[in-house]
C-alpha cells in the first residue's frame, strides 16, 4: 500500500518511527517506505517485524518482544529520494495477521530522515506510530509477498470462504431440489439449470416460515431450524433414489463451472473482511445474533438496546442463522457469508424463466456468465450490506415461474392442464416467504399475476386457472397472518400506509432521494443497459407469445416504483433506486434468453456448413471457450467491486478496541458513539465502528440500530431523545456544560472513536473530535491505539 504524501516526519538518530498494519497475504518477505533525504550520510537504518499484541497491551510494549524479522540499510547506498527497500526471510503465515514495522536510526548524532507519510483515513487497518505514540497519519509504504505463500495462502482463503458459500448453497438447493421433485406432469421434465433455480427459491423460502410457525407453536428450535430441511430432505432422496435422473450435456457442465467460479470470486472478493459492510450489515448481524441467542424469534433486544418488541422482516436472518447453526460463524460473519450465498442464489433463481423463454439450455450459461460475473449488481450489493432485498430476490423469480405453472401459461409448455394443488402450495409458500423476507419485493411479485390477468380479460378460459391463484394466494396469506397479526399497528405498518396515503405534491421534495435519476452507468455497465433493451426487442419480436407476461409485469414494476411519472402518491414504497440495482433481473430474464438462442442458432448453423458432428464439436468448443474466457475477465471485474475504503465501519483496529473495551470497562459502561442525521432527519445513524459496540464488545451505546426508527418505542418519546442527543451536540459541541450534564443524565460513562472517526458516509463535520477531547479536562484519554480513541467522562 502506498498512500498519497501528504506529511513528513523527521526520524532523528536513535529514534524510532512505525507503522502498524493488516498483511493481506502469507509470505510477507520485504518492505519499502519514502525518503527525501539526500545520499551519503553514514549509519544504518533498522526495520524491526513484530507481532502486534493487540488489546488490551500497548505498542509502546512491542520493542520488548523478539522481532519476526529484523533487516537494515546502510543510509550511504541510499542513491536519492525515493524508496528504500527492505527484504528479508519469508514469515509464511502473515495473511490476515496483525504486525507492527519498526525503524530506528542509527547514525552519529545530528544526523536524519525525511520519512513521507499521508493522511489518517488512508488506510484502514493501522496508523502511524512516532517513538511508540500513534499519529493521525500513514506511513506511505509497500508490501511484498513471496509469490508461492502468497499465492497458496490466497488459494486457502478462497477454498475456506467457497466451503461456507457451498454450506449455504446445500441449506436452500437439498430442501428445494426435493420439493421441486413433486411437481406433477411436465413440470418436471426440468433441466438441471432449471432445477437449481427452482431448488433456490423454494429452499430458502422453507427458513423463515419454519422459524415463523415453531414460534407459534411455542417452540423455539435452536439449530433444528437448519437440520430439519436438511435431514428431511436428505431422508426423501434416499427413499426415492432420484438422483439418476438428470442428464448432464455441455451447457449443463459449463453451468455447473460458472456457479463454481461465481462462489469463488464472491468468496475472493470479501477475504479478510473483519465484518460485513455498512449500517445494514450492522442491524442484520443484530437480529441474527438474537436469533441466535433466543434459539428462534425473540420479543427483546436485550442486552444489545432498548427495544422490546420485534416486528421486522426475518427471512435473510433466518437463513444466516441456520448458516451460524451448522458451521459456528459468528453472527457477523454468518451475515457476511450467507449474504454471498444470497448473491449466487439470486442468480441462480433467474434461469428457469431464461431457460423456457429462449427454449434451449444454452441460456443458463449464458444467465449465470452475464448476471454472476459480467454484471456489477448483485455482487455490489455486499458494499450496502442490502441482503433482505437480495433475498426477497432470490424467491421472485421462483414465484413468477410458479405463477405461470398455475395459470398455465405458456411459458410452461402445458397449457391444457392445470398445475393442481402441488404447484399451488409452492406458490404460496413462496409468496409467505416473500413477505416475511422483504415487502417491496414482495409488491413487485403480486405484479406477475395482476398483469396476467389484464392481459387474459379476452380469454375467459385462461381466467378460470385463476381459481388456483386465488387458493394460493389466500394460503400465503394465511402462512404469513401470525406475523401480520403481531406486527399489526407498528410503526412498520404506520409508515407503509403513510407513504401510500401521503399526496404526490407533499413529497416532492424527497423524491430525488427515493427515486434517483443519476447515472445509470452506477448501475449497470452502458454496454449491458445496450443488451438488455436489444434482448427486449428480440423477445418481443421473436417470443411474444411467451415474453409478453414478462413484459408487461416488467412494464407493470417500472411505473410502481416511479409512481410520481402518472401524478400518484407512494413513490418511497418499492423506490426507483430499488428497481435500478435490480435491472440485473430482467437483464437475466432476457439477455440470457436472447445469447442462448444466439448459441443455438450458431449450432444449428454450423451443423449445415459442416458435417454434423465436426460443426457440432468445433461450435461447441468455441462456445465453450468463448464462455470460459468472459468468466475470467468477469472474475477480474468482480474483485473490484467490494470497497472496504468506502463502505467499512468495522476495521481491525476497531475489534482490538472493541476486545479492550469488553475485557476493561464495567458492563454497566455506557459510551457516546459518532452519528449523523439521516433520512431527512427522522433517524441518526452510525459513522465508525461505535454503532457495532453492542455486539462485539456487548456494553451497550446512544446509537440504537437503525430499527428504531421502525419498532414502537419501548418508551414515549424513546426516537426524539435518541435524534435529540446527536442534534445537540452538532450544535452545542462536547465543551457545552449542557452536554455534559444530558452525559450525566443519559448514563454516559464513556466516548469511542472508532478508526474512521465518524467520516464514514457523513456529510457533517463529524461528532467527535479527538483533539478537542483530549484538550478537555473532564475527558480522559483511557485508550488511544491507531486512530481509536476511547475516553472516560469524568463527574
Amino acid at each position: 500500500m502506498q498512500v498519497k504524501q501528504t506529511k513528513t516526519f523527521l526520524l532523528s538518530a536513535g529514534e524510532r518511527i512505525g507503522q502498524t498494519f493488516t498483511a493481506s497475504l502469507d509470505g510477507l518477505q520485504g518492505v519499502s517506505i519514502y525518503s527525501g533525504n539526500r545520499s551519503g550520510q553514514e549509519g544504518q537504518l533498522h526495520l524491526r517485524v513484530y507481532d502486534h499484541p493487540g488489546s488490551p497491551a500497548s505498542v509502546e510494549s512491542i520493542p520488548g518482544s523478539p522481532p519476526l524479522a529484523e533487516t537494515k540499510i546502510d543510509l550511504a547506498a541510499i542513491a536519492a529520494p525515493g524508496a528504500i527497500d527492505f527484504s528479508f526471510p519469508a514469515i509464511p503465515d502473515t495473511s490476515q495477521r496483525s504486525l507492527y514495522l519498526e525503524f530506528e536510526l542509527q547514525a552519529p548524532p545530528g544526523s536524519a530522515l525525511e520519512i513521507y507519510a499521508g493522511p489518517g483515513e488512508s488506510y484502514l487497518d493501522g496508523a502511524l506510530y512516532n517513538n511508540g505514540q500513534p499519529e493521525d497519519a500513514q506511513l506511505a509504504f509497500n508490501l511484498d509477498y513471496e509469490g508461492v505463500l502468497a499465492g497458496l495462502g490466497y488459494l486457502h482463503g478462497i477454498l475456506a470462504g467457497l466451503s461456507f458459500i457451498l454450506l449455504a448453497l446445500l441449506l436452500t438447493l437439498l430442501p428445494g431440489w426435493a420439493l421441486v421433485d413433486l411437481l406433477p406432469g411436465k413440470l418436471k421434465t426440468l433441466d438441471l439449470a432449471s432445477r437449481l433455480g427452482l431448488a433456490a427459491g423454494i429452499g430458502f423460502s422453507l427458513y423463515p416460515l419454519l422459524l415463523l410457525w415453531s414460534w407459534v407453536l411455542g417452540w423455539q428450535p435452536g439449530a433444528l431450524v437448519a437440520w430439519i430441511p436438511l435431514i428431511a430432505a436428505s431422508g426423501y432422496f434416499v427413499f426415492r433414489l432420484r438422483w439418476a435422473a438428470i442428464r448432464l450435456d455441455l451447457p449443463g457442465l459449463l453451468s455447473i463451472i460458472l456457479v463454481l467460479l461465481i462462489a469463488a470470486s464472491r468468496s475472493a472478493a470479501v477475504l479478510g473482511l473483519p465484518t460485513p459492510l455498512w449500517g445494514d450489515s450492522y442491524q442484520h448481524s443484530l437480529v441474527t445474533q438474537l436469533i441466535l441467542d433466543h434459539g428462534g424469534l425473540f420479543h427483546s433486544w436485550a442486552p444489545y438496546t432498548e427495544l422490546n418488541k420485534f416486528t421486522y422482516h426475518f427471512g435473510f436472518h433466518t437463513f444466516a442463522a441456520a448458516l451460524s447453526f451448522i458451521s459456528g460463524l459468528p453472527a457477523p460473519q454468518a451475515v457476511l457469508w450467507s449474504g454471498q450465498a444470497a448473491s449466487l442464489l439470486a442468480t441462480l433463481a433467474l434461469l428457469p424463466l431464461a431457460t423456457k423463454l429462449a427454449r434451449t439450455p444454452w441460456a443458463a450459461p449464458a444467465v449465470l456468465l452475464l448476471v454472476g460475473l459480467l454484471s456489477p449488481m448483485p455482487a455490489y450489493y455486499t458494499n450496502w450490506g442490502r441482503y433482505t432485498q437480495l433475498s426477497g430476490q432470490i424467491v421472485l423469480p421462483v414465484f413468477i415461474w410458479l405463477s405461470a405453472a398455475t395459470l398455465g401459461d405458456i411459458l410452461t409448455h402445458d397449457k391444457h392442464t392445470p398445475a393442481g394443488w402441488r404447484v399451488s402450495l409452492l406458490v404460496a409458500l413462496t409468496s409467505a416467504a416473500l413477505a416475511l423476507t422483504h415487502v417491496r419485493i414482495l409488491i413487485l411479485a403480486v405484479l406477475y399475476p395482476l398483469t396476467h390477468a389484464l392481459l387474459s380479460i379476452a380469454q375467459p378460459q385462461r381466467l378460470r386457472r385463476y381459481g388456483w391463484m386465488i387458493a394460493a394466494g389466500a394460503t400465503g396469506a394465511l402462512l404469513y397472518l401470525p406475523w401480520l397479526i403481531h406486527s399489526f399497528g407498528s410503526r412498520l405498518i404506520s409508515l407503509f400506509i403513510l407513504q401510500i396515503s401521503t399526496p404526490l405534491s407533499e413529497v416532492r421534495q424527497s423524491i430525488n432521494e427515493v427515486n434517483p435519476s443519476g447515472n445509470l452507468e452506477q448501475f449497470l455497465p452502458a454496454w449491458l443497459w445496450l443488451l438488455l433493451v436489444v434482448s427486449l426487442a428480440w423477445a418481443a419480436w421473436r417470443r411474444r407469445d411467451a415474453a409478453l407476461p414478462l413484459l408487461a409485469w416488467l412494464a407493470a414494476a417500472v411505473i410502481v416504483a416511479n409512481p410520481q411519472w402518472l401524478g400518484l402518491p407512494g413513490a418511497a414504497i418499492v423506490g426507483a433506486f430499488t428497481a435500478y440495482i435490480a435491472a440485473y433481473i430482467p437483464l437475466g430474464f432476457f439477455a440470457g434468453a436472447w445469447l442462448g438462442s444466439l448459441g443455438e442458432w450458431l449450432l444449428e448453423k454450423s451443423s449445415r456448413i459442416w458435417r454434423p458432428n465436426r460443426g457440432l464439436i468445433i461450435t461447441q468448443t468455441l462456445l465453450g471457450l468463448a464462455t470460459l474466457s468472459a468468466a475470467a475477465w468477469g472474475m477480474l471485474l468482480r474483485a473490484r467491486d467490494v470497497r472496504p475504503d468506502q463502505f467499512a465501519l468495522v476495521t481491525y483496529p476497531d475489534l482490538r478496541a472493541a476486545a479492550w473495551v469488553k475485557e476493561n470497562l464495567p458492563e454497566q459502561a455506557r459510551l457516546l458513539v459518532n452519528a449523523f442525521p439521516a433520512f431527512h432527519g427522522t433517524s441518526v445513524v452510525g459513522a465508525d465502528a461505535g454503532w457495532w459496540l453492542p455486539l462485539l464488545a456487548h456494553r451497550p451505546t446512544t446509537l440504537p440500530p437503525l430499527n428504531y426508527a421502525l419498532e414502537d418505542e419501548p418508551y414515549p418519546g424513546y426516537r426524539e431523545a435518541v435524534n435529540q442527543l446527536v442534534a445537540s451536540i452538532q450544535q452545542l459541541g462536547m465543551d457545552d456544560p449542557r452536554i455534559q450534564s444530558e452525559l450525566f443524565r443519559r448514563g454516559v460513562t464513556h466516548i469511542f472513536l472508532g478508526q474512521r472517526q465518524g467520516s464514514l458516509n457523513n456529510p457533517y463535520p463529524p461528532l467527535l473530535d479527538p483533539k478537542s477531547l483530549t484538550a478537555n479536562p473532564i475527558y480522559r484519554l483511557v485508550y488511544h491505539q491507531d486512530r481509536v480513541y476511547i475516553f472516560e467522562v469524568l463527574k
